[in-house]
């Protein structure tokens, strides 16, 4: 009866945390398909517009470091749907702004608010899996921010054709707001709490059922133990930054920039731009099972060529700028798959393994952070190299000087990974 009680749960908590991170993306990705029409409304370039993208990737990268701590305090169920609640407001808010500060101040708050998702959830599924199948679950995981990527894009592109931009931040909010409500009703935070064995205890062949007890908490020292003062953290929180900068880049940026090299309409960039999530919902996966069974639980091997062939599709973009048709789609599918896969192995199973499940939170929020720092720079430094080199009317040339960028950044971090090459993690009270 606890076997089949337990694989029940797990189903349950796995969709359940699955379609609410999706839903998380309807009310921060919402904003790049809105970015031209926001342009041409309040007349702001494109360094204005990278404004906004800053505020929210400081703000979420605070947030990450804080929530990721409160998240091995509290648990998913009450830091996710205060995240959820707080999101929802300031997206009504943000569309009803008439100016770039208000819209800034709003969406930076909003990135904090969107912060409470990603360290906790991570923290679940620690929890309620066991080692050997925290690679797998994580790669299903990984699709669900990748597809409500894409059904950001599409449902955006559908409301702008329709209606004016503002109702592309208040119907993401509505949706939001309901998949909160079945979160808060649905998710549990560990098995302890419906009386089933640990996942250290699951690894080990444990079925007896006990009394509920709720997730423990070893204290505010033993999680900066595991994060700030654990030195692979650092490094794969500073492989996260690069990283991150170049997936951030493409999912800011890409609608913005097939109108202006292919000089398509919006609704089509944002179908074009859909490759990108739709091939990274397959590398996720892909990655995270291939690290369970073809790398025994070794992740840096597989990140760190994944992020090689990144860098080496991105200058094939560059150097082919106005690449069009199925062969545009290809590469645009494969810079998807291997980027998300390469991040899915860095911020979930490799935080979950280098810090311990009673930890899984504040290491992921921790290495998320550092990655968000990447965003806010990478966003930044592309607003003004694309209005630097693409000036005199030269859009081809400053988008080229971006993806070289970013091309670049996968390099370090591909460099970054491979210091940890070797490491795979060992078996523990808290594995």
């Amino acid at each position: 009866m606890t076997d089949r009680r337990l694989r029940a749960w797990h189903r349950r908590i796995l969709f359940t945390i699955w379609i609410t991170y999706f839903g998380f993306y309807f009310c921060r990705k919402n904003i790049a398909a809105a970015l031209p029409a926001i342009a041409s409304d309040l007349g702001v370039t494109n360094a204005q517009l990278a404004i906004l993208g800053t505020c929210l990737a400081a703000s979420y990268a605070i947030g990450q470091f804080i929530n990721g701590q409160l998240g091995d305090r509290y648990g998913a169920r009450l830091l996710v749907t205060v995240g959820i609640v707080g999101s929802v407001i300031l997206n009504v808010g943000f569309g009803f702004c008439r100016s770039l500060t208000a819209m800034a101040v709003l969406w930076g708050a909003n990135g904090y608010f969107q912060s409470m998702g990603w360290g906790p959830i991570t923290k679940t599924v620690a929890n309620w899996f066991p080692q050997g199948r925290r690679g797998s679950v994580s790669g299903v995981l990984g699709t669900s921010y990748h597809l409500g990527e894409v059904a950001t894009l599409l449902l955006t592109g559908v409301l702008l054709a329709g209606s004016h931009w503002r109702m592309m931040f208040w119907v993401p909010a509505g949706l939001l707001a309901l998949l909160g409500i079945h979160f808060a009703i649905r998710v549990r935070n560990a098995p302890e709490e419906v009386g089933l064995p640990t996942a250290e205890e699951q690894e080990d062949g444990v079925t007896e059922e006990r009394d509920a007890t709720a997730d423990g908490h070893l204290g505010l020292a033993y999680t900066l133990r595991q994060t700030v003062g654990n030195p692979r953290v650092w490094i794969v929180g500073a492989a996260f930054f690069w990283l991150h900068l170049v997936q951030w880049g493409f999912l800011y940026w890409s609608v913005k920039m097939f109108t202006e090299l292919h000089g398509d309409a919006l609704s089509t960039a944002a179908l074009k731009a859909a490759a990108i999530p739709v091939a990274g919902a397959l590398g996720a996966m892909s990655a995270g099972w291939a690290t369970d069974r073809l790398f025994g639980g070794r992740r840096a091997p597989l990140a760190c060529v994944m992020i090689v062939g990144l860098a080496a599709a991105i200058c094939t973009f560059a150097l082919l700028p106005k690449l069009a048709g199925l062969l545009l789609v290809l590469l645009l599918g494969l810079i998807g798959f291997l980027n998300s896969g390469a991040q899915l192995i860095m911020c979930a199973p490799m935080a979950m393994d280098l810090a311990t499940r009673k930890a899984a939170s504040a290491a992921a929020g921790f290495i998320d952070a550092l990655g968000y720092a990447g965003v806010g720079t990478g966003i930044a430094v592309t607003g003004v190299l694309v209005d630097r080199f693409g000036a005199g009317g030269d859009a081809a040339a400053g988008w080229q000087a971006a993806l070289l960028f970013w091309s670049g950044a996968a390099i370090i971090s591909a460099l970054l990974m491979a210091t940890l090459w070797r490491y795979k993690p060992a078996r523990g009270a808290y594995h």
